[in-house]
């Protein structure tokens, strides 16, 4: 879908303020959004939702073992303890798993977004680095600047256990440069490309940019055994780095550990670094398409508050959320889902919830299936494809639409009626389901059928239901009896909530409204 002709600006948005639009914002903002969620950002407005989104954040406890072959007993936390091969392969699985833990327990908070969001920015693949202990300090980094200082982050991962590992810094030697590192931060990490100039060479970097920035990087280290990082002078090109004119043919002279500082503060001294990341946040939260206009009037005003605010995020993050752009009719429902928008958000909004009663087994036995249906989706958590990170967020020309394949469509399918039936999703003994008799019963009108029909359509689609998709959906719910049946079902197990053959008639109808409610095609765009 294109959607052209957009005139807005990040002006601030004056509309109107309802369902639509805050479930809008918290759908590009959170994993799900459940309807006590809703009712507080309609009732509180767009700026109190903001800055109840930009709160700080717990980080829902620590990553624990959950197998019997750890050297750990089950429920240790591992993060700081002594690295080991036998017990390695196991804690990746839990710390990936208690990733998906923080998504699934989010709070009112954009925080995991934008994790995620640095995630495929700062590309790091597990597979690759291979190492529990700097997977989880790699996720500590992201979550420490989620909402921080760009340049700042960008010194800290370049010199980061994982990074070091997984484009291959810890090689990077005087007697042999190596250009992995130093391509990906000029690339994809902070300035971008843009147009080809001739071979290797780009409009905003060439081939001897980045020859000397690996230069610049050669000589640091981290220890296998406890994750410390060092720089070995005895490693490090010492003779001077010319940069071309690109960047005003700027020379690093030898600095020993401070040179990576330099070559980040000269990239970042080029206003091009902020309309990459502009352009970046803009089709994480926003769309895909940027044309003249929106380059104009959307990605340069928000590179230069980036600039403004010396390289903090959050002052042009809000502009953009508070935009008059941002709520345009045409980009609500705009998105096709991510696996983890998809299957998260569907537990955050309607499922049962994992009690604090359960055993550490079963607790990761479900952080565990929803690691496994995100991978299925296409959508490994701390495995991205590649470097460039998943190809829904730059593939040209579908984007978002690479997410919606003849694999993962059925496979989405699937989900969704499992999530919808009584078998619900069984793991560890403990049975999650969708909570079909709490969300009628915050509904406003929980006794008119196609009162609650609308109200849980639009708790779940993006998109206004049509009149055929309405009366679709409540013969769905109540198939071949009159309409009135529904409330007069519904206020008698009010009246006697334990009748438990009533309850499970209602809870079968329930079901089969939500699989096809699901079914819809609008289900899968967010």
């Amino acid at each position: 879908m294109r959607i052209l002709n957009l005139n807005s600006t990040l002006a601030k948005y004056a509309g109107t303020w309802d369902k639509s639009a805050a479930l809008h914002l918290l759908r590009r903002c959170l994993f799900g959004v459940s309807q006590t969620e809703l009712a507080e950002s309609v009732a509180g407005g767009m700026d109190y939702t903001i800055d109840r989104l930009f709160q700080a954040r717990d980080l829902q406890q620590l990553p624990q073992v959950y197998l019997n072959n750890d050297v750990l007993p089950i429920g240790s936390v591992w993060i700081d303890q002594p690295y080991d091969q036998q017990s390695n392969n196991g804690r990746i699985r839990s710390f990936q798993s208690w990733w998906v833990q923080q998504m699934l327990q989010n709070t009112f908070s954009i925080h995991e977004k934008m994790i995620l969001f640095w995630h495929n920015h700062f590309v790091i693949e597990s597979a690759v680095v291979r190492d529990s202990r700097a997977l989880f300090d790699y996720y500590k980094i992201l979550n420490e600047n989620a909402l921080g200082n760009f340049r700042e982050f960008a010194k800290v991962i370049t010199i980061s256990p994982a990074m070091l590992r997984y484009l291959d810094g810890q090689s990077n030697v005087n007697t042999s440069p190596n250009e992995n590192y130093a391509r990906e931060l000029f690339e994809l990490f902070t300035i971008g490309k843009g147009s080809q100039i001739g071979e290797g060479n780009y409009t905003y970097y060439t081939e001897q940019d980045v020859f000397s920035a690996a230069r610049v990087l050669t000589g640091w280290r981290f220890n296998n055994q406890d994750l410390s990082v060092s720089f070995r002078p005895n490693l490090h090109d010492t003779n001077e780095k010319i940069f071309s004119d690109a960047f005003d043919n700027h020379v690093i002279n030898n600095n020993g550990d401070q040179e990576y500082i330099e070559l980040i503060d000269m990239i970042f001294s080029k206003e091009e670094t902020a309309k990459h990341l502009a352009r970046k946040l803009y089709r994480w939260f926003v769309y895909y398409q940027i044309d003249e206009t929106i380059e104009m009037n959307i990605i340069k005003p928000l590179a230069d508050k980036i600039i403004q605010d010396d390289y903090e995020i959050v002052g042009a993050l809000k502009m953009l959320l508070k935009s008059e752009h941002f709520y345009e009719q045409e980009l609500r429902g705009s998105m096709v889902k991510s696996p983890a928008d998809f299957s998260n958000g569907l537990f955050r909004t309607s499922m049962d919830q994992l009690t604090d009663n359960l055993s550490v087994q079963a607790k990761y036995a479900h952080f565990l299936y929803y690691l496994n249906v995100n991978a299925l989706l296409q959508m490994e958590i701390s495995s991205p494809p590649q470097v460039a990170g998943w190809q829904a967020y730059y593939q040209e020309p579908a984007y978002y639409r690479n997410w919606a394949n003849s694999v993962t469509i059925p496979l989405r399918k699937q989900l969704t009626d499992q999530v919808a039936s009584e078998s619900g999703i069984l793991r560890g003994g403990f049975r999650s389901r969708l909570r079909v008799i709490d969300l009628v019963e915050n509904c406003s009108t929980s006794d008119n059928v196609r009162e609650v029909v609308k109200e849980l359509s639009i708790l779940f689609l993006p998109k206004a239901l049509s009149q055929v998709q309405e009366d679709y959906l409540v013969q769905a719910l109540i198939p071949g009896i009159p309409e009135y049946e529904w409330g007069n079902q519904w206020r008698t197990l009010q009246n006697d909530p334990s009748d438990t053959n009533l309850r499970m008639a209602i809870e079968n109808k329930l079901y089969a409204f939500f699989r096809a409610l699901f079914s819809l095609p609008e289900f899968q765009l967010g």
